[in-house]
């Protein structure tokens, strides 16, 4: 099920007294909490796309919050401009029928940003260092503000913890899951890495970023994309050799549904985690892929994911 949001709600919760700067990234900060990366972008037609790509949002009514670029885009601007900041729709690209859209702000002190709020969503619903709020130029024609100054900011607005991001409790928790010792000790019962096969010291690392790093009920990119991030930060160069993802998809008339399948093997051994919609990822059996795939799931890329497997990938 989709999320409603009046996103005109989210001005009546701004602190009081910001300067300019600081309501605009309050608003994308907030903003980037409940909104999500509509996949469907990816697969729908033209004339489907189109209304998506096009769609006009009223601020005051209730609005599903799954959207692509240039919605999210949008209702950003309609924001800042309520608020007296002055800001513009800008194209990125003139490759594609519907191009990649972000947004530029020009400030009264004369300051002028660029910011990729769908590029972002990920990090901020997960409380980590935002990449595309005034950190990049197009052209060359922006002002890039220094993570000294964001951290400022986010402190203010209390989007960090005492200046802590949860990028740092990532590195921290990589630094754990790469070091040997704690791993024998503590996700292998105390067992010599050398006496596992390659798949249970993955599978347990594995288990242990889904029960305690994870958060949970993410859109399905930002969950994918933010399961990735981890897991290149915690897994050692041989070990990703052994674990791939999958995105999965249900095809539909007007929506397609988006499903995340992770698979850790080694020469003998595959386990499998599958993250449905609007479920948590779990693990999983051959035969329960084998169900999904019955049921009309398919493989987006179309890579085989079981060996010898008679499924119409």
């Amino acid at each position: 099920m989709k999320n409603k949001k009046v996103f005109l709600d989210i001005l009546k919760g701004m602190p009081k007294n910001l300067e300019q700067i600081e309501m605009a990234r309050y608003i994308y900060l907030e903003l980037g909490k409940v909104l999500s990366y509509d996949m469907n972008a990816f697969y729908l037609k033209d004339e489907l796309l189109g209304d998506r790509y096009n769609k006009e949002i009223e601020l005051d009514k209730e609005f599903d919050t799954t959207l692509v670029c240039k919605p999210i885009n949008i209702i950003y601007i309609k924001l800042l401009k309520i608020m007296g900041i002055d800001a513009e729709l800008i194209q990125l690209d003139n490759n594609f029928k519907y191009n990649h859209v972000g947004t530029s702000i020009t400030f009264d002190n004369g300051i002028k940003i660029f910011t990729d709020l769908t590029l972002d969503l990920h990090r901020i619903q997960n409380g980590m260092r935002t990449m595309d709020f005034a950190y990049t130029s197009p052209q060359g024609n922006y002002d890039i503000l220094s993570r000294r100054e964001l951290n400022k900011i986010d402190d203010k607005l209390g989007y960090t913890f005492r200046g802590i991001y949860t990028d740092d409790f990532i590195d921290i928790v990589s630094k754990e899951l790469t070091n040997k010792v704690k791993v024998e000790r503590y996700l292998l019962d105390g067992k010599r890495i050398e006496d596992c096969n390659i798949c249970e010291v993955i599978s347990r690392k594995l288990d242990f970023i889904l029960n305690h790093v994870m958060f949970k009920r993410l859109g399905y990119a930002e969950g994918r994309n933010t399961l990735i991030y981890i897991l290149q930060k915690c897994l050692s160069d041989e070990e990703s050799k052994h674990i791939k993802q999958f995105d999965l998809i249900k095809q539909n008339e007007n929506n397609n549904e988006f499903a995340n399948l992770i698979k850790v093997f080694d020469e003998e051994n595959s386990i499998y985690y599958l993250q449905l919609p609007d479920e948590e990822m779990k693990k999983c059996t051959k035969c329960d892929i084998d169900d999904i795939f019955k049921i009309g799931w398919k493989n987006r890329y179309k890579r085989q994911i079981m060996e010898n497997c008679d499924i119409e990938l």
